[in-house]
């Protein structure tokens, strides 16, 4: 896709975030082409692609970022000041899908309008700040008679992405989740499916997770794919 709009100015196969715009229309406030100024006090919540992204040092010498984001609807310039920039570096690359939470101001200079963002979420860090709880929904065909298999099979994919196995891995090792403060792991309830009953269990509070595609996907291949639900 990179390659389209570098080559083309536009994305034939289709805008990145039109991929997601479901699930980011339950967190933003609206897309950029409805974007109004804020009062004083209050935020809105916007997502994009970053098409464009420039980094300068200001008078202390602490970097900060000016970016462009297009969610295919319009365009917003954002600005990163340096404490927020020096936390959100790593998410902050062109042709990334991110979350802005911050001010959307009238620019005198440009006389367009302008974010001042006070928080950025990458997509995949966006999915465990948001989540409310990770549903699957077992049979008996999942099973299959064999329960400490199936069981097996279930902890190998949930054990990596709990809160402690991703703090006691060294770096560069493990699962390699998107880390960001405040973001907390979810409970995981397991709905289980018989001819004849039907019965819920939330696991226990040291198995809660922090959902991740990488998750997901690991989850789906040991269960149906419309049976990994995220509520949120």
């Amino acid at each position: 896709m990179r390659g389209e709009r570098d080559t083309l100015g536009l994305f034939l196969t289709g805008h990145p975030v039109a991929q997601h715009r479901d699930f980011l229309s339950r967190f933003t406030s609206f897309t950029l082409n409805a974007a109004q100024p804020n009062r004083r006090g209050q935020k809105s919540t916007v997502a994009g692609l970053i098409v464009a992204l420039r980094t300068m040092k200001n008078k202390r010498g602490e970097r900060m970022a000016f970016l462009t984001l297009d969610d295919q609807t319009a365009r917003l310039e954002v600005s990163v000041f340096s404490d927020l920039y020096d936390r959100a570096r790593h998410v902050l690359q062109k042709d990334e899908v991110i979350i802005v939470e911050g001010e959307v101001q009238h620019d005198d200079y440009s006389g367009q309008l302008k974010m001042v963002a006070q928080s950025v979420l990458s997509l995949a860090q966006s999915e465990s700040q948001f989540a409310k709880r990770l549903r699957l929904k077992i049979t008996e065909s999942d099973i299959n008679k064999d329960m400490v298999g199936f069981v097996e099979r279930l902890e190998s994919c949930l054990g990596p992405f709990r809160p402690q196995a991703l703090q006691a891995q060294a770096p560069g090792e493990g699962v390699q989740v998107p880390r960001v403060e405040g973001v907390r792991a979810c409970p995981v309830w397991v709905e289980y499916v018989t001819a004849g009953a039907v019965g819920t269990l939330e696991l226990g509070e040291s198995w809660r997770v922090m959902v991740a595609p990488e998750l997901i996907q690991q989850l789906r291949a040991v269960i149906a794919s419309s049976a990994v639900l995220v509520d949120y």
